[in-house]
């Protein structure tokens, strides 16, 4: 629509209504809002954003928004990433939205090419230097679509909404973005809007490490323990406990009361007590008073951090390094991750009534733990290394027939039946007085509470499953696992209640014609999977690793980087943040493989950036090499460790396993399919040997047998 007609059409249907138009856009980006309640200063535009100050009747404070259209090539879009960091901002809140036509992580797109290094190169690096986060969303992940029909379908994630720190601080924190598909575009519709937070249910119970620094806690628990209980045994421990948490309730309302105000109290105090001193420097009283205020703002601050950092869940940080900005960060992060405000429907329909929400959520998770499996039958009586070697052939074309499936069980420790478990049970030959009897009279007294921003709002009795973090579910699990193994016929889901999950579980062939694996997968009601498979999380594919393959270690590492709250870290937290959490995390991908080195290369540049710090395009000056970080502290470095070394290194020890004849399933397999009795350091590769086991041979000439 031409801007004539539009300013025609704004005049006679829209009285009440301004709009902004932008020219330097092309008509691209249109800006309407209401006169009454909205009013909008238009402060720059180029043919892909306008940014502009928007000011609503009901807030206090103004914010900055942009909207933005991005241009279809990377390079023109280039001037995009550029111009976005230079704005000036009048309102420090900051939302950013629209369709930027580029993506930001490898899960951004399905069907069609694989998501590129390159592609993500500009998007990530304007992510990481405005340290803006994406805003909470709900509806459809992806955004736009192809429409084009059968293998050629496309579905991209393109339009965003992200929002920078200030925009949680002021006033937005409620704010929620709903993406929907739309007939009239083959983008989503997207509708930011905010919702009122109900304190429904009761607050839930927390122990704070803190109390226990307060002067008074011990006489209030022993005082709470020694009162004496109608009953015995566990039964009394259960009571005394109930007891306890009653009093400690108490004593945090009354001894403790709100820890932030308390802390600045003491902080306060000890200030004023200080300028006292300063104007009586030889009066004794003076000097005492200020001691006396210096412990206890001492005691005060240190229990204000203890809550702090249990509250943001923050381990890493240990000696000497307390940053409050970085917990109030963290803290405000999970809060908005955490938080439940919405229901969408499968119709498409959004219930934003809190009460509503808390009653779908409560029916939905009664339906399958509150309510008892229908079983009809009764029980008839490691590793990532060896998968990968068992699907080495399965990228040929001359291999023998052979196939993998994949299962993935819906909702597994949820949906156990119990009756089955107590059979199985029985069928194990486990004492019924010892064992079962006790171990099913604590799983059929289980009740589950749902839990919503912080407050319980419900509870049910359940009626099976295994409940989440007992230890001895898994042990139970495993049982049934075994009867899995046993049986592998349909029957299994009807006797235990557990259920294929048909999306995630896939069958791989090799060596098989199309038609018979058409026949073979319909016939088990199985969609045919491609490598890579996941295996515990790890891909595994027939061929060796590819770039695209360790993606997912570079953005797990990009999102620990590209926090809000990660800016607020000093330099030591910085280190402490590379040793715990970005080097751990690309530690343990190495203790499974050789990793690429563009990968090990890339992973130590966006370390490096985020130790020394990055300014606009450019990074900060480095006041050491990289080399040196990796030394030793006593030798003047950092004590990091280097990736294509300490790759070597690790994967050693399945070199020493395999010399030391481990008692361990792979080594056996190692010694039974390729060793064969000979020994490891003499034994020379076959052509047929799988590609992990190839780079395994090849590091031994880094070792030696001494």
């Amino acid at each position: 629509m031409r801007g004539n007609k539009f300013m025609e059409l704004m005049a006679h249907k829209f009285t009440n209504w301004d709009f902004y138009f932008s020219p330097v856009t092309e008509g691209k980006i249109l800006i309407i809002w209401r006169k009454t309640f909205v009013r909008v200063i238009i402060i720059e535009e180029t043919n892909q954003y306008v940014h502009c100050v928007v000011k609503m009747a009901s807030q206090r404070h103004a914010f900055s928004a942009t909207f933005v259209y991005g241009l279809n090539t990377m390079e023109e879009r280039k001037r995009l990433w550029k111009s976005l960091p230079r704005f000036t901002f009048p309102a420090k809140s900051w939302v950013i939205l629209g369709d930027f036509n580029a993506i930001f992580t490898v899960k951004d797109r399905s069907g069609g090419k694989p998501v590129s290094k390159l592609e993500l190169t500009n998007s990530s690096q304007w992510l990481a230097r405005n340290q803006v986060e994406s805003l909470k969303s709900t509806g459809s992940f992806f955004t736009w679509t192809n429409n084009q029909d059968g293998p050629a379908r496309i579905y991209s994630k393109i339009d965003h909404v992200f929002t920078n720190e200030d925009w949680l601080d002021f006033f937005f924190p409620n704010f929620t973005a709903v993406f929907r598909w739309e007939t009239v575009s083959d983008h989503c519709s997207c509708i930011i809007s905010t919702t009122t937070m109900e304190n429904m249910g009761v607050k839930l119970f927390r122990f704070y490490n803190f109390w226990t620094e307060h002067q008074d806690f011990k006489e209030v628990v022993l005082n709470s323990w020694r009162k004496p209980i109608n009953g015995t045994g566990l039964k009394a421990i259960y009571l005394k406990t109930m007891r306890l948490k009653h009093r400690l309730k108490r004593f945090n309302r009354d001894n403790i009361g709100d820890i932030g105000v308390k802390y600045q109290e003491a902080k306060d105090h000890y200030q004023e007590t200080q300028l006292q001193d300063q104007k009586h420097p030889r009066d004794h009283g003076f000097q005492e008073l200020a001691k006396a205020a210096a412990v206890a703002f001492t005691i005060q601050e240190h229990m204000y951090h203890s809550f702090l950092a249990q509250r943001s869940k923050i381990t890493l940080l240990r000696k000497g390094d307390m940053n409050t900005s970085y917990f109030h960060a963290c803290l405000k992060k999970c809060k908005e991750d955490n938080r439940i405000a919405t229901h969408l429907t499968e119709q498409g329909r959004l219930i934003d009534k809190f009460p509503d929400v808390v009653s779908h959520f409560l029916d939905h998770f009664r339906s399958f733990m509150g309510s008892p499996s229908s079983t009809t039958v009764k029980i008839n009586l490691q590793c990532v290394e060896l998968v990968q070697d068992l699907i080495k052939n399965y990228g040929r074309t001359s291999t023998s027939p052979r196939c993998a499936i994949t299962i993935d069980l819906s909702k597994a420790y949820d949906t156990v039946d119990w009756w089955f478990l107590e059979d199985l049970l029985n069928s194990f030959m486990f004492s019924y007085e010892v064992y079962i009897g006790r171990i099913m009279t604590c799983l059929k007294n289980t009740t589950y509470s749902l839990l919503t921003n912080g407050r319980v709002q419900g509870s049910f009795k359940g009626e099976k499953g295994l409940r989440q973090g007992d230890p001895m579910s898994p042990l139970l699990f495993v049982l049934i696992m075994e009867y899995l193994t046993r049986s592998l016929q349909l029957e299994f889901s009807a006797a235990t209640g557990l259920h294929v999950n048909s999306s995630k579980s896939h069958i791989f062939f090799g060596g098989v014609n199309a038609a018979d694996r058409q026949t073979i997968a319909h016939e088990i009601q199985l969609t045919e999977g491609t490598f890579p498979l996941k295996y515990l999380g790890v891909p595994m594919r027939p061929t060796k690793w590819k770039h695209e393959d360790c993606d997912i270690i570079i953005q797990k590492i990009k999102m620990q980087l590209h926090t809000l709250a990660s800016r607020h870290l000093s330099f030591a937290g910085r280190i402490q943040l590379i040793h715990s959490v970005l080097f751990g995390l690309r530690n343990y991908w190495m203790s499974i493989f050789v990793l690429p080195q563009s990968v090990v290369k890339e992973v130590e540049k966006l370390c490096c950036g985020f130790l020394w710090g990055i300014t606009s395009n450019r990074s900060k000056i480095h006041i050491a090499s990289w080399k040196k970080v990796f030394l030793p502290k006593s030798y003047g470095g950092l004590s990091f460790r280097d990736g294509s070394n300490w790759n070597q290194a690790i994967l050693a020890k399945y070199i020493w396993a395999i010399f030391e004849k481990h008692d361990l399933l792979w080594v056996k397999w190692i010694n039974s399919i390729y060793l064969k009795g000979s020994n490891l350091w003499n034994y020379k590769l076959k052509p047929d040997s799988s590609w992990y086991w190839r780079k395994l041979c090849h590091l031994r000439g880094k070792f030696n047998l001494a």
